[in-house]
């Protein structure tokens, strides 16, 4: 029994619990006068755009499925399209980490430079008081 909400103005559909902003170029629901539809899987209800002449709108009841349809493709395309936005950007990650691994690597195996390896004398402030006496 699939849930369906609908937020016209937010343009977001749940399906069963899952919420999604519809991209713009998915979203074709140009209903000015609905604020929700309310879908509980065999009925559900079209909550009414508010407004000064009519304040208390009832709710509409809703039998037909296939009224729902439109918006359960609608979250099925949105849900494509974000897995694939993030899967091209989990790859772009990947691949920028890559290189900057192989950027590490390379500088860690590089000949080392004259000075690498070499120490300077550690320098000590005159007369530090230690527990065997002054330094």
């Amino acid at each position: 029994m699939t849930r369906v909400s609908v937020i016209f103005a937010d343009r977001s559909i749940a399906v069963d619990g899952v919420g999604l902003v519809i991209d713009d170029s998915l979203w074709s629901f140009d209903e000015p006068h609905l604020h929700a539809l309310q879908w509980s899987g065999r009925e559900g209800w079209v909550e009414l755009v508010q407004d000064q002449d009519r304040p208390w709108r009832a709710n509409e009841r809703v039998t037909d499925a296939a009224m729902v349809q439109p918006f359960l493709d609608a979250h099925a395309q949105q849900r494509l399209l974000d897995e694939s936005r993030l899967a091209a950007a989990v790859a772009r990650t990947e691949a920028f980490v890559a290189k900057e691994a192989a950027k590490a690597l390379t500088m860690c195996t590089e000949p080392a430079s004259p000075l690498q390896g070499q120490t300077t004398p550690a320098l000590e402030p005159d007369g530090v008081q230690t527990a065997d006496g002054l330094l």
